[in-house]
């Protein structure tokens, strides 16, 4: 580890690192060196704001390495990790955080099978206390709300902490997909209990082909009749293609009142040629 070719300065640094392959010190009278790694890599860390972690299947993350992604004097960090997300060590968050992260970006495959391994993906939830922010697939949310795993408590809390969540919608290119998806998906999100902080809503890569958001309608009217359910600030739908223009949605700003809650509400809508935007205001 310590004849890595490279020397951390104030300087940007435009390189990939494979610190995986490192073949870090195991050696009882070196322990110590492993320990500082925080801090040798400490100008790194502070000055990255994204770090992108690539595993392969079944790789075993030694800890060693998640010593090196530590930094303790940095904030707000981004984290993202691949479709696979490598074996960690055993109860390893009881040994140490990673608090300097603040985002939690988890790229996966549209196709996930029964090899998903939810197992893997809570235990990186419990290095993350500090996550404010999520971005996921639709495809693997599927699998939590389907998930009947013990460890669904450990996804609950970490689910309880977020005040942002984007969801990657890509996967759904049809109807049936969509149909098949909306009532489970929103009845997992508009949940106080479960996302007692959510404030900001985001469904992103919405493709508008082979009819595969005609019911938009439905999302919006399930989010907003189950407005005492919910904390939102902000709804919005990002779209990256469309062989048409949305159905039933109309094409102005406007002001929507609600009085029928527990308080009076103020829905101020926003639409433009890419996104479909909703800013909730309580009084």
């Amino acid at each position: 580890m310590c004849s890595l070719p490279y020397t951390f300065t104030d300087n940007t640094l435009f390189n990939t690192i494979d610190l995986i392959d490192v073949l870090f010190n195991n050696i009882e009278q070196e322990k110590q060196i492993q320990n500082s790694l925080s801090i040798a890599l400490a100008p790194l860390w502070y000055g990255a704001i994204w770090l992108f972690i690539l595993f392969t299947k079944d790789q075993k993350i030694p800890i060693s390495f998640l010593h090196a992604l530590q930094c303790p004097y940095s904030q707000d960090k981004v984290l993202v990790i691949s479709c696979e997300r490598g074996i960690l060590p055993d109860n390893i968050h009881d040994h140490l955080q990673l608090t300097h992260f603040s985002t939690l970006q988890l790229n996966s495959s549209f196709y996930f099978n029964s090899s998903y391994d939810f197992t893997q993906s809570v235990a990186w939830f419990r290095l993350l206390p500090n996550v404010k922010c999520l971005y996921v697939n639709s495809t693997e949310l599927k699998h939590w709300f389907t998930s009947d795993d013990n460890r669904q408590q450990f996804l609950n809390t970490f689910l309880g902490r977020l005040d942002r969540l984007y969801i990657d919608c890509e996967p759904l290119i049809n109807m049936n997909q969509n149909e098949e998806i909306i009532l489970p998906l929103l009845s997992f999100i508009i949940n106080k209990q479960r996302f007692p902080n959510l404030k900001y809503l985001r469904f992103i890569n919405c493709k508008y082909i082979s009819s595969s958001w005609v019911n938009i309608n439905k999302w919006i009217e399930f989010i907003f009749i189950h407005i005492n359910q919910h904390q939102l600030q902000c709804l919005r739908f990002d779209f990256i293609e469309k062989e048409e223009k949305i159905p039933d949605v109309k094409t102005i700003d406007e002001i929507i009142n609600i009085t029928e809650s527990l308080c009076i509400i103020d829905i101020q809508r926003f639409i433009s040629e890419d996104y479909i935007s909703y800013w909730i205001e309580r009084k």
